[in-house]
């Protein structure tokens, strides 16, 4: 009796194991989040104590040698020039995730997506470099102002967020069932109409998600920005004027802060941990207000996604796509099935007319052409610079090591740094981050307990490289010394919110029949998930990691801080900007972010065969 008893407990642990191990996966993000959140107040709190919040966050002016540490017209210039960024980069990226999932030919979309993908792994330090040989001068001869400015740096940090918006959005797009599609056109409405009125709002969660990581992004980056704002300290009165953001702030000073002076660049962290919180909450806000309206364009269909108000008749006999108002029939008799559209829908256009589709199309056509021309331009300006340099030098330049002095020498070293630094991060951080993703989307209902590791996950995508890079080298450095393992950690914490996200919108778009067809052959939990789940999901999920290889071998601030800036112990990242930063040769620079752009292809190819064989497996 006993044995039965502890057998079919046995039976049942075994059923619910993969759930726990997926919960302590999970938790992984919310111990992240709060492990960085004590270490930022304990190093903070002795400044707060003694100058006070408010005086620092409304404070004017930022002089540490007179003892004055007010951050407010830093707090307003991150705002100021993400709001630029985002204004810019996410209508563009949108337009263009459309353009690759509704409109453009196999040819073109195949050049595309590979590019995206090449430019999510560009470092940031290259697109700074590029501003500031580009973008600045043309604002300082065209528009006018010194041209480091606001505007310079809202248009770098919104062609860096286009991989992510346009990624992202494109597979929440494609992750759609096609019967959203074909209904809506049957019910006479145009390619354009069922876009706008269906496929976007419907795909709105996976949209949403792009943004937010497109702003995490915008206001944690460091390097690009330091480059091309200026880094006046004024508040911002035009976007013709220097300014310095908060991570600017930090990078720019932390290398010789100390006592009062390095607290206060703490205390600045945790006000950008406040700012992506506020962020973090609006989005939250808006995504349930989505869900609250899908819910009711669920019970009138396809026609309920863009007319949530009206219900679809009730009569057995009726169409699931009947835009009609509810026919009341009389007791215990049947009503036909109304028309349709009845007299005055069918005197009043859908929603707009042909030239309207054609106005649509041409925006979308020319956003993505835009983006693909400066796409192409950053990656043509790189190969022409950097190619040179590999062949003129090859094999030296990949087969020697950096010097400590000079120009000369090669790359070898931080080639190996890159993939092992890289390959420690990804071997972390995927098991953790597709296992939370699964927990999120196929283990638990929506809770208190969810939306606190939902906005853990967000509020981990916002913050800034080089606050990772203070907590690695507090917490690894001290642990493993400057190292691979070190900076493979902190990196794994940093990708960590990218694939948890990107995989749990994967995940939640595989449609629900699938699972009720596994379940229905007897299949398990665990089963379901691996062999009907995971298969349809793994585009995404595969999509996520790449952007978190390429955000890895892109990292330069955060692995100085924790991998070193040595010579033998250099990222390519590092390397490059070490080269930059200190004028030691432009040519092994460019050569560096050349080959980059290779390591990148290489992944991206990879990466894209892995998928087509697993999706084949699957069918």
């Amino acid at each position: 009796m006993k044995s039965e008893r502890f057998n079919e407990k046995f039976k049942k642990f075994k059923r619910n194991l993969s759930g726990h191990i997926f919960l302590v996966l999970a938790l992984s993000a919310l111990s992240a989040l709060l492990l960085i959140t004590i270490f930022i107040l304990v190093k903070s709190a002795p400044f707060i104590a003694e100058v006070g919040f408010f005086k620092f966050v409304f404070g004017m002016e930022w002089s540490p040698s007179n003892n004055q540490y007010g951050i407010f017209p830093m707090i307003a210039g991150t705002v100021s020039v993400t709001i630029g960024a985002v204004l810019i980069g996410v209508p563009i990226g949108i337009c263009s995730a459309i353009f690759l999932a509704e409109f453009a030919p196999a040819k073109v979309r195949d050049l595309f997506r590979p590019v995206i993908q090449l430019l999510a792994g560009i470092p940031s330090v290259v697109y700074g470099f590029v501003g500031l040989i580009f973008v600045v001068p043309f604002i300082r001869n065209f528009i006018g102002g010194p041209g480091m400015s606001m505007l310079a740096g809202s248009l770098i940090l919104a062609v860096m967020i286009l991989p992510t918006v346009i990624s992202i959005s494109e597979v929440a797009l494609l992750s759609l069932p096609r019967q959203y599609k074909e209904g809506a056109l049957a019910l006479g409405m145009t390619h354009w109409q069922t876009i706008w009125r269906v496929q976007i709002p419907a795909a709105k969660s996976g949209i949403v998600a792009s943004v937010i990581l497109g702003i995490g992004r915008a206001v944690g980056e460091t390097m690009a920005v330091i480059m091309v704002l200026g880094n006046a300290t004024a508040f911002p009165t035009s976007i013709l004027n220097p300014i310095r953001t908060l991570t600017t702030n930090i990078g720019i000073d932390m290398g010789y802060a100390e006592g009062l002076h390095e607290q206060a660049l703490f205390a600045t962290g945790v006000v950008l941990f406040i700012i992506i919180m506020v962020i973090n909450g609006v989005a939250q806000y808006i995504q349930r207000d989505k869900l609250r309206g899908s819910k009711a364009a669920a019970r009138g269909g396809i026609w309920g996604i863009f007319r949530k108000k009206e219900k679809a008749a009730e009569t057995p006999a009726c169409a699931a796509f009947v835009p009609a108002p509810e026919v009341k029939a009389a007791k215990g008799k049947r009503k036909a099935c109304p028309p349709l559209f009845d007299e005055t829908e069918r005197k009043k256009p859908l929603i707009g007319a042909r030239s309207g589709q054609i106005m649509a199309k041409a925006v979308i056509w020319a956003a993505a052409i835009l983006v693909l021309s400066i796409l192409l331009f950053i990656l043509i300006f790189i190969l022409i610079k950097g190619l040179p340099v590999i062949f003129r030098d090859f094999p030296k330049f990949l087969t020697q090591n950096p010097r400590d002095m000079g120009a000369a020498g090669g790359i070898a070293s931080t080639i190996t740094g890159t993939f092992l630094v890289t390959f420690a991060a990804v071997l972390i951080a995927i098991p953790f981050g597709i296992g939370a993703a699964f927990y999120l989307a196929e283990y638990t209902k929506e809770n208190i307990f969810t939306k606190i590791i939902r906005f853990s996950v967000e509020s981990l995508a916002g913050i800034p490289s080089i606050v990772y890079g203070l907590f690695g080298f507090i917490v690894f450095v001290a642990a493993f010394g400057m190292s691979v393992v070190a900076g493979g950690l902190t990196l794994a914490i940093m990708i960590l919110p990218t694939i948890i996200r990107t995989s749990e919108e994967a995940i939640k778009t595989v449609p629900k029949t699938y699972r009720d067809v596994s379940y229905s052959l007897g299949a398990t939990k665990w089963q379901t998930i691996r062999k009907a789940v995971f298969p349809s999901a793994v585009r995404g999920i595969v999509n996520g990691v790449i952007l978190s290889i390429g955000r890895c071998v892109a990292e330069t601030a955060a692995v100085i801080l924790t991998a070193g800036s040595a010579p033998r112990m250099r990222t390519m990242a590092s390397h490059f900007f070490i080269l930059v930063s200190e004028w030691i040769s432009l040519e092994n620079a460019y050569g560096t972010a050349a080959l980059l752009i290779i390591f990148i292809l290489i992944i991206n190819v990879g990466a894209n065969a892995l998928v087509n064989r697993l999706m084949a497996k699957g069918r």
